[in-house]
């Protein structure tokens, strides 16, 4: 069990799918259309395609020779820590 404050951050794969689809299906018939912190899964609103989008962004990155410190700091910027 993860201790109180502790945050996991995972990558959208399918075994998440039902799951991110749910979440998000929750926030909409609530009226809410617009989620912090989601990476845009709110204004793409299909996982399939939020995805593809976030696996080439990754990919791109993994690619690239960055150090540790600027990963972290992309990380930090994308999720608005």
């Amino acid at each position: 069990m993860k201790a109180k404050g502790e945050l996991k951050l995972v990558f959208p794969t399918e075994g998440y799918k039902e799951q991110i689809e749910e979440y998000l299906r929750e926030h909409f018939e609530h009226g809410e259309y617009e989620l912090a912190g989601d990476g845009s899964l709110d204004k793409i609103k299909n996982f399939d395609e939020f995805k593809e989008i976030k696996q080439k962004k990754y990919i791109r990155i993994n690619n690239t020779n960055l150090s540790a410190e600027a990963i972290a700091k992309m990380i930090k910027d994308e999720i608005k820590l």
